[in-house]
């Protein structure tokens, strides 16, 4: 049975843009338009400290894998991603201007080490990568119209892979070569932006979750990463803002604040096992 466990009073003054927990479950971090940044204690629930270095709205938040230290990146429509690191407090590890706000980012998976990717609004992908003392910044044109999505290949041991999601409608798919970043390909799968990209953790198969103004989620699949088959998951009555995977679940929530479960049966078949009103606190079990 899902429900919710507890609540608390962020103390934001404004819209919560993202909501994300440490890899050990001990903290949660959060950003919201009013420039904060967040960081609680999830054991006791008590604020530990607010970070407050953007101009401009945060969008959005991602830990880094704790063998890189306590590391926390965040991006914002003041066009800066910034570094933090918890060394006897909360400091700047480093700063990056973009050539636009920042839409999106996340650390890549620990095996390709301190590596990590924010998207904006002209589209452009930002990879940063921390070696040998020295943060280096490589960008490339993913997306004609903004990036608003992106999510590491989180399978890979060798070669990166990361897929991104953009105000073309596209979801498109790259590959790190010797020379930069390589599209291997491009899916038209959806009707308007799409706005949530999640790769599975699935070894048997790449799988990405997408999600769209058009209040759609689509399951997408390859044995190759450059050919793919998708299917329509569901259509929800509302505007669909994110995708997330645990294991083999997958998580979508809606605009109206409604998350749902899916999990795909023995039969290929993708069932809802429950949907929960953040709002009413309600659980519908399927």
């Amino acid at each position: 049975m899902v429900s919710i466990l507890n609540t608390l009073d962020s103390g934001h003054a404004e819209d919560i843009q993202d909501v994300q927990v440490d890899y050990y479950g001990l903290m949660m971090a959060t950003c919201s338009t009013d420039r904060l940044i967040k960081i609680f204690n999830l054991k006791t629930l008590e604020l530990i400290t607010d970070l407050n270095g953007h101009f401009g709205p945060v969008s959005q938040l991602s830990w880094a894998h704790p063998k890189f230290g306590c590391i926390l990146a965040s991006c914002s429509f003041d066009k800066r991603v910034i570094i933090w690191k918890e060394e006897r407090g909360w400091l700047k590890m480093n700063e990056f201007i973009l050539s636009s706000a920042g839409t999106c980012i996340e650390f890549a998976p620990y095996h390709c080490g301190l590596l990590l990717a924010c998207g904006s609004t002209d589209g452009k992908i930002n990879i940063l990568s921390f070696e040998n003392g020295v943060w280096d910044v490589k960008k490339f044109q993913g997306h004609l119209l903004g990036c608003n999505s992106l999510s590491w290949d989180p399978t890979s041991n060798g070669t990166r892979f990361l897929a991104t999601g953009g105000c073309d409608s596209c979801i498109k798919v790259w590959k790190e070569n010797s020379s930069g970043w390589e599209e291997i390909a491009k899916l038209d799968v959806h009707q308007d932006w799409v706005v949530g990209v999640a790769w599975s953790p699935s070894t048997t198969v790449n799988m990405i979750a997408s999600c769209s103004n058009d209040k759609s989620v689509i399951i997408s699949t390859s044995t190759d990463k450059k050919n793919w088959t998708s299917k329509l998951l569901h259509t929800f009555p509302d505007a669909v803002c994110q995708v997330t995977w645990d294991q083999n679940i997958l998580a979508v929530t809606t605009a109206n604040k409604k998350v749902y479960l899916w999990k795909e049966n023995p039969s290929g078949q993708w069932v809802c096992m429950s949907e929960l009103d953040t709002n009413s606190s309600e659980t519908n079990l399927h």
